[in-house]
């Protein structure tokens, strides 16, 4: 019953929480009585610590693989999950796609946003209002992966009068 409050909302951790202390005010009262054996206590304790903690971990952690397991196909969220999570997401863009470590020339990226939802960069011709800044283009993130927008980003390593760059650029550079 534990596993299954928690496994449905977050909320259900102050359930657990609560039931945890009346468990530790109750074996404190076993402990208590003094006509008991010692040995009885340490019954109760680890009884407890089956039922209240092994087993609702357990079950929170199956019930977790059950739902990877159902749930592996692409679908509209997946714009909010890790570059690495959606490889592994039979339909996704980036299935069995490979992720080298290092950037090279010429390379293909797309840049993205680890925090707040994770949102894929996305650049326009909207000016900022004048006052407000520099009177240049937008570049804001889109929390869902719109492919038509996805901007992808290409690196090259431009070499002029002795001098070398790295520059970015939308398509063929």
């Amino acid at each position: 019953m534990l596993a299954c409050c928690i496994s449905v909302k977050f909320v259900g951790l102050f359930v657990i929480l609560l039931i945890g202390f009346m468990t530790v005010v109750d074996l404190w009262n076993i402990l208590g009585v003094m006509t008991r054996p010692v040995m009885d206590t340490v019954k109760h304790l680890i009884a407890r610590a089956i039922c209240l903690i092994i087993l609702p971990i357990c079950l929170y952690m199956i019930f977790f693989y059950i739902h990877l397991k159902v749930l592996n196909k692409s679908g509209n969220g997946d714009g909010f999950y890790s570059s690495a999570f959606q490889s592994q997401l039979i339909g996704n863009s980036l299935h069995n796609a490979s992720m080298p470590q290092y950037v090279a020339y010429g390379a293909v990226i797309t840049l993205k946003n680890h925090r707040t939802g994770g949102g894929y960069l996305h650049s326009h011709f909207h000016l900022y209002p004048e006052g407000v800044g520099a009177r240049q283009q937008q570049v804001i993130f889109k929390s869902h992966c719109m492919r038509q927008f996805l901007k992808k980003l290409v690196l090259r390593k431009l070499c002029k009068f002795g001098m070398c760059w790295l520059i970015f650029g939308y398509g063929n550079l």
